[in-house]
């Protein structure tokens, strides 16, 4: 068995477990490490443990989120120069437009379907081999 590398790990950031459950069945099925948070205050620790950009390629960032919202995250992620790949989520098309001009690299509009976020997340990070 191969080590998980950077490139095979993804971050979902949501407070919905029925969601997270979700997305992390359907991205291990296309070979990739998930792991979760399930509010704000927990992604940054997350984020914190290891420069994120070094340890995950891609973060799937629900912009409503309790304790610190995906703005809030956003920030930290800019205030520690942290360039990791990140897709923020959002039923709402305002906090979608939000994480768009704080320089996320792709957006979902909740709903979503998971060919879509698949296609989102292979453009980040190829599917390990």
């Amino acid at each position: 068995m191969s080590p998980v590398t950077r490139a095979s790990r993804v971050l979902v950031v949501d407070d919905h477990l029925p969601m997270v459950d979700f997305i992390a069945t359907c991205l291990a099925s296309h070979g990739y490490v998930v792991e979760d948070a399930l509010d704000g205050t927990e992604a940054i620790t997350l984020l914190d443990a290891g420069r994120a950009a070094q340890r995950y390629s891609v973060v799937l960032l629900d912009m409503e989120l309790p304790q610190v919202d995906g703005l809030g995250v956003l920030r930290h992620l800019r205030a520690v120069g942290d360039g990791v790949a990140v897709i923020a989520m959002s039923a709402d098309e305002a906090h979608l437009a939000a994480a768009q001009a704080f320089g996320v690299r792709e957006t979902l509009r909740k709903p979503f379907d998971l060919a879509d976020l698949v296609m989102l997340v292979q453009r980040h990070a190829p599917p390990p081999s």
